[in-house]
């Protein structure tokens, strides 16, 4: 898989800027200086962590603006995820204990009536009329708008790009390098040849 690397001198050429101009730029979006747009950066998602749900790029800035830092805006979403859990809780406990029923009435309880021989006979009452008893709205359960992922080591992902955790070509031991990968490709030659059952037959060409 290639990899790609961006020079910030490269860019900043190609954009006609300068480091000053940079600063000015983060000043006046709300920034306080490089590290926050790092946090703004690591909020709207990179490649160490899960991405976050419900926030873009304008939500993103004015949370970091408004609570000073990724750590203030982690703790605020967070907050907002479990009122929202605690609401749900409580409409799916109010859904549990509607018992649904319906009103019944009665319009009468008969009487009496005369038949053909002159006689008073009794009548049968009235049916009783049922009226299903309308629902109150119920509420929905809905997820929180704004979401971050219950294990989000925020603070390690900004730690790798304030220190990456990488080597200059300068100071790359090109020997040793070599030396690792031919090991490593040795090593699993030998896997190989020992799953295969040629590990016996081929003795002789790897201590070689």
């Amino acid at each position: 898989m290639p990899i790609s690397e961006i020079q910030l001198s490269q860019a900043l050429e190609e954009l006609q800027m300068d480091m000053d101009q940079v600063c000015q730029l983060l000043e006046t979006s709300g920034l306080a200086d490089m590290v926050q747009f790092i946090e703004l950066c690591i909020l709207l998602g990179c490649d160490y962590l899960e991405p976050t749900k419900g926030i873009g790029p304008k939500t993103a800035l004015k949370l970091i603006r408004d609570h000073g830092g990724l750590g203030g805006v982690v703790k605020f979403v967070r907050g907002k995820m479990a009122e929202k859990s605690e609401e749900n809780a409580s409409i799916v406990g109010e859904v549990g204990d509607e018992i649904p029923s319906d009103r019944e009435s009665e319009e009468g309880d008969g009487g009496t009536m005369m038949n053909s021989d002159g006689e008073e006979v009794p009548t049968s009452p009235k049916k009783k009329v049922s009226t299903p008893a309308k629902s109150p709205k119920k509420k929905k359960v809905t997820s929180a708008g704004m979401q971050i992922p219950e294990y989000w080591p925020w603070e390690e992902a900004k730690e790798l790009f304030l220190k990456p955790d990488v080597v200059k070509g300068d100071d790359l031991d090109v020997g040793s390098v070599c030396h690792l990968a031919l090991g490593m490709l040795i090593s699993l030659f030998s896997a190989r040849l020992e799953d295969t059952g040629c590990r016996g037959a081929c003795g002789v060409f790897m201590s070689g």
